[in-house]
C-alpha cells in the first residue's frame, strides 16, 4: 500500500522514514534554535490509502512454507528479476536480490534481526523496507510483501517495483523549500554525497550547498585504481538532473580558502563568499608528494583525481610504483595488464604488514610474483633520474637503479586542511580535525566528517582519543550520522570500520580496527590463500581479516561487532568450523 503525504513545515527540519510499502513518520524540527518535538498528527495530515489496481500487482508463488528452513536465505527469479527471501521464524521477508553497490547476490549475505548484509562489502539493508543502513553504496533495494496461502509463500509486488533492482530512498519534495542560510558541505567525496542525500531523506527543506574543488560532479574515487579508462559516466555518484531535482546546489571548481566562524561565512579562492547556517567539513585529502631529487620530472604520477586515471598511459612501458599502500598495490595490479613491467617499492619486509598483517603480506608477495610483478622489499627511493626532463630511472637506497618510463607514487595522504590554520577550527599535529562523537568540531555549528577528521572509536581502540580512518565505508557512515544529527536525531556513530581490496582478482577484506597486528590467530591454510585472521586486544577480537573467497568471516563479524558481543581467543581456537552465524 502506498500513502501520499503533503507537508509544509516552513523553517522546520522534518525526518521522514519510509517503511516497506507503508510509511511511518516522525517529526523533529529545529525552530529558532530550540528543538521542537511535535506529535505526528500535528505535523502530518492523516494518511489516505491510495488504491492500487489489481492489474498493477504481480502475485507469484515462491515456495512451500516447509521448503525453507528457519534463517535460510534463498534467491528466486520473479519477472526476470532476482529476489532474496528469508524465513525469519515463519515470517517471510522479500527484497531485491542484488546489492546496488557491485551487484553481489544478497542470498550469499549475512542475515540477523531483519537486516541483511552484502557478502562482498558488508552494506546493510533493512529487509522490511529495503533501506540501506550501513555502507558502502548509496541506493536502497525494493522490498516486497509476502503472503502465505494453503502452505505456500507468495510474493505480492507492484509491477513497477520489479522494473529496477535498486531504488533511491524518497527525499523531501521541492515544494516549500526554506529560504535561509544553507547547510554548506565542503568537499565532493562520499561523506559529502551521503550527508546531502540523507538530509533530504530526513525532510530537511533548507538549502544544501556542496563546495567541491573538482571539475566533475562527486564521484567514486575508489574505482580509480580498479578500472582502466574511468569516465565521469562510470564513476560519478549521480548526474546533474539528480542534484537539480533534489535542490542540492553543487558548485564545482570551488576551492575554499578561509572560514569566518563568527560571521558564518566561507570564502572561496576566487574571492566569492558563501553564508552558512551549519558547516560540514568533508575535505578529504591530497596525495603525499615525493620530495626526493627528480620528483618533478615528467612521468611521475599520482592517482587521486579522475583525470589522473583517464590520462594514464602505461602501455608497453616500464612502471615503478613507489609505496606498497592500497593505492600503490591496486595501481600495480590494475596497470600490469598494459605495462611492459611493473615493480613495487615497499619500505617494509612485506606489503600491508601494518594494515592487514604479516601473513597477508606474505600471501600478497606470492600473488604478485605469480603475476610477474616484482616487489622490492625493505627499500626506499633515494632519487629519480631522468633525461630531457623525463624520468628514466628510480634510484633505491644502496644505489641500485631501476628503469622506469612511468613512476606512480602511492605513499599516503595529507589532509586538505591547510586553509583551517587561520580559522578557529582546531587541527591536530598531523593536520586532521578532531571531533566529538557527534562530529562537532571545537567550533559551534561546524562539523567534520570523512578522511580528514579524527573521531572517537572507543570500542575498538580501547580509549576515547580520536582516531583517523581513511576508508570509503566509514566516510559514508560519517556522512549519514552527521546528517541525522543535523536533522535533529539523537544518534551517534555505531558502525564497524570495513575495507577491502582486490589484487589480480584476489580479494582481501578487513573488519574492525587495531593498530597492533602482532597478536592473532590464523584459521585456515595460509599456503592455499584462503584463511581468516583474528586480531586481539586484551583477549577480545577487535579485527578480522579474510583472505581469499572461501569461508570469509569479515561480514559475519560485522554483525557480532554491531552487537558488541565479545569473542575471546579461546572461542576462536575452539571453533572448529570457523563460522559464527550460530551466535546471531
Amino acid at each position: 500500500m502506498n500513502f501520499a503525504v503533503a507537508v509544509d513545515l516552513s523553517n522546520a527540519i522534518a525526518p521522514v522514514e519510509a517503511v516497506c510499502m507503508y510509511r511511518t513518520y516522525r517529526s523533529s524540527a529545529t525552530v529558532g534554535g530550540s528543538l521542537l518535538r511535535a506529535k505526528m498528527s500535528d505535523v502530518f495530515p492523516p494518511c489516505r490509502q491510495m488504491v492500487t489496481r489489481p492489474e498493477d500487482v504481480h502475485v507469484e508463488k515462491l515456495c512451500g512454507v516447509e521448503e525453507m528452513k528457519n534463517g535460510e536465505l534463498r534467491e528466486f527469479t520473479v519477472k526476470e528479476k532476482p529476489v532474496v527471501v528469508v524465513n525469519d521464524n515463519g515470517t517471510f521477508l522479500a527484497m531485491g536480490g542484488r546489492c546496488p553497490h557491485f551487484d553481489a547476490p544478497m542470498w550469499w549475505g549475512t542475515y540477523a534481526n531483519g537486516k541483511l548484509r552484502c557478502p562482498y562489502h558488508g552494506a546493510c539493508f533493512d529487509m522490511r523496507t529495503g533501506d540501506i543502513e550501513d555502507y558502502p553504496g548509496l541506493d536502497c533495494l525494493p522490498s516486497f510483501q509476502t503472503k502465505i496461502e494453503n502452505g505456500d509463500v507468495y510474493i505480492v509486488a507492484k509491477k513497477d517495483q520489479l522494473v529496477d533492482v535498486k531504488r533511491v530512498k524518497p527525499m523531501v519534495p521541492p515544494q516549500g523549500m526554506v529560504q535561509r542560510a544553507p547547510i554548506v558541505i565542503v568537499g565532493g567525496g562520499p561523506s559529502s554525497q551521503v550527508c546531502a542525500e540523507v538530509l533530504r531523506q530526513e525532510g530537511f527543506r533548507g538549502g544544501i550547498v556542496i563546495l567541491s574543488a573538482e571539475k566533475y560532479l562527486p564521484y567514486d574515487r575508489v574505482r580509480l585504481t580498479k578500472m582502466l579508462g574511468a569516465t565521469p559516466e562510470a564513476v560519478c555518484y549521480r548526474d546533474e538532473t539528480f542534484f537539480k531535482k533534489h535542490h542540492i546546489d553543487v558548485r564545482l571548481n570551488s576551492r575554499v580558502e578561509g572560514i569566518d566562524s563568527e560571521a558564518k561565512i566561507v570564502t572561496l579562492e576566487n574571492g566569492a563568499k558563501v553564508e552558512y547556517s551549519k558547516l560540514v567539513l568533508a575535505v578529504g585529502g591530497q596525495p603525499r608528494r615525493l620530495t626526493v631529487p627528480g620528483h618533478d620530472l615528467k612521468g611521475v604520477r599520482y592517482i587521486r583525481q579522475l583525470d589522473d586515471n583517464r590520462t594514464m598511459d602505461v602501455k608497453g612501458k616500464k612502471v615503478v610504483v613507489v609505496g606498497a599502500s592500497f593505492i600503490g598495490m591496486e595501481s600495480a595490479s590494475l596497470w600490469r595488464k598494459e605495462a611492459a613491467s611493473v615493480t613495487v617499492i615497499c619500505n617494509d619486509s612485506v606489503p600491508f604488514k601494518r594494515t592487514l598483517g604479516e601473513p597477508v603480506g606474505r600471501t600478497i608477495m606470492k600473488l604478485f610474483e605469480a603475476n610477474d610483478t616484482k616487489i622490492e622489499t625493505n627499500s626506499s627511493v633515494e632519487a629519480l633520474e631522468g633525461a630531457d626532463g623525463t624520468v628514466t630511472h628510480v634510484v633505491l637506497n644502496g644505489g641500485r637503479r631501476i628503469e622506469a618510463d612511468v613512476v606512480i607514487a602511492g605513499i599516503g595522504m595529507v589532509p586538505s586542511t591547510g586553509f583551517l590554520r587561520k580559522s578557529c577550527v582546531t587541527v591536530d599535529q598531523r593536520g586532521f580535525i578532531p571531533v566529538d562523537d557527534g562530529f562537532q568540531t571545537n567550533v559551534t555549528d561546524v562539523f567534520a566528517i570523512g578522511d580528514a577528521c579524527a573521531f572517537p572509536l572507543p570500542y575498538f581502540a580501547g580509549h576515547a582519543a580520536p582516531v583517523n580512518i581513511q576508508h570509503y565505508q566509514m566516510a559514508e557512515m560519517h556522512g549519514r550520522t552527521a546528517a541525522l544529527i543535523l536533522a535533529g536525531r539523537k544518534t551517534r556513530l555505531h558502525s564497524t570500520p570495513f575495507f577491502w581490496t582486490l589484487l589480480f582478482d584476489y580479494p582481501v577484506r578487513f573488519a574492525g580496527y587495531s593498530v597492533d597486528l602482532s597478536d592473532y590467530v590464523l584459521r585456515g591454510d595460509e599456503n592455499s590463500g584462503d584463511y581468516n585472521l583474528y586480531y586481539f586486544r586484551e583477549n577480545k577480537v577487535v579485527a578480522v581479516v579474510s583472505a581469499g573467497r572461501e569461508n570469509s568471516q569479515t561480514v559475519p563479524f560485522l554483525e557480532l561487532f554491531h552487537k558488541r558481543l565479545p569473542i575471546t581467543r579461546a572461542q576462536v581456537e575452539q571453533n572448529e568450523s570457523d563460522t559464527w552465524r550460530h551466535l546471531f
